[in-house]
């Protein structure tokens, strides 16, 4: 390998590392953002009021309608990683 070559991989691997790095960064914070949402929503009305239900029946239709509207990002997120 000659020296160009050697410098223009060299040049290419720090911008991948680079990248990744952003990546990762943003993946992080996307994180830490879901994880305050969800540990919110248990303070949620809805989910208090269904809660307290005790219906299975309720319970698995809240559940389900939740993940509904959280699943194409929680797709997202876990190809992802």
């Amino acid at each position: 390998m000659d020296q160009v070559e050697h410098r223009t991989l060299l040049a290419a691997q720090e911008r991948l590392s680079a990248a990744e790095a952003v990546l990762l960064n943003s993946l992080d914070i996307r994180e830490r953002s879901h994880q305050e949402q969800f540990k919110n929503a248990v303070n949620e009305p809805r989910f208090k009021a269904v809660s307290q239900l005790n219906d299975a029946d309720t319970i698995r239709a809240y559940l389900r309608d939740t993940l509904e509207e959280f699943g194409a990002e929680w797709r997202l997120c876990c190809t992802l990683l």
